[in-house]
This record gives C-alpha cells, sequence and structure tokens, in this order.
C-alpha cells in the first residue's frame, strides 16, 4: 500500500525525520481544541475519508498520543444520523446506548512513544506560531 510505503520511508530517515504538511496541521489543530476539552483524550474514532489512509491515522495517533479506532462504517454523517434517529424513536435509550451496540470497531492504530515525542516538538512549534500568523492569514 502507497501509504504505508512513505510512511516506512519516513520512519527510516531516524537523522532528519521532521515532517510537517498538511495533514500535520490539522491534527495539531485537532489537538488545540482537544486541549481545551481534554474529556476524549484517551482515544480517537475515525469514520468516512479519514479511515481509508492509514498514514492520516498514524499521524493522528502520534500527535494525539492516543490510539485511533476505525468504525465498520465508512458512511458516518448518515450512520450517525441514523442512530440519532433511532435514539429519538425510543429504540434506544441514549446515543451511548446506541453506539455500544451498533458501532463495530474495525481497526485500532496505536501511537509509537518515538514518534509522539517529535509530534510533540512540531506541535509546540505550532502553538506559537499560530496566533502569531493568525492575523497574516485572516480573510
Amino acid at each position: 500500500m502507497r501509504y504505508d510505503a512513505l510512511y516506512r520511508y519516513l520512519r527510516e530517515q531516524k537523522d532528519s525525520f521532521y515532517f510537517i504538511d498538511v495533514y500535520s496541521s490539522v491534527a495539531y489543530t485537532e489537538k488545540m481544541f482537544v486541549n481545551v476539552d481534554n474529556s476524549l483524550a484517551n482515544y480517537d474514532i475515525m469514520g468516512g475519508w479519514a479511515c481509508k489512509s492509514p498514514l492520516w491515522r498514524k499521524i493522528v495517533a502520534n500527535i494525539m498520543n492516543v490510539k485511533v479506532d476505525t468504525v465498520e462504517v465508512e458512511e458516518g454523517p448518515a450512520y450517525g444520523g441514523a442512530i440519532l434517529a433511532a435514539v429519538a424513536d425510543g429504540v434506544f435509550t441514549s446515543v451511548e446506548d446506541a453506539t455500544s451496540k451498533i458501532v463495530r470497531i474495525k481497526d485500532t492504530t496505536e501511537p509509537e512513544s518515538e514518534l509522539v515525542e517529535k509530534y510533540q516538538k512540531g506541535y509546540e512549534k505550532f502553538v506559537k506560531m499560530y496566533p502569531a500568523l493568525k492575523d497574516v492569514y485572516s480573510l
């Protein structure tokens, strides 16, 4: 798989492994929001387009330092709507009850301590740069 080949290449570059791209920036931004409300900081659940990329799952797992579960159903919004409708119709007592009975985990991606440390350094730089550049890129 092409993502695995790229990821393997990047991991082999021990002396020069510093890789920030659009995916990393998005994951850094997600981490900023999670740090505001850290109630779900022990895992992340992916569906839709995100779950199709092993590279993206690995980046998120390492930046967030959490395990990333991928769900079997890829149609997240429609699936979520159906779950909410079932709860509203009384089929389930709560969203938590419904998801515990309906949602199935397909795969789990674990963080790697070496990469967590490297991404943490990148995140610290990102957090310092974000407010400094925010006005430059505002519309």
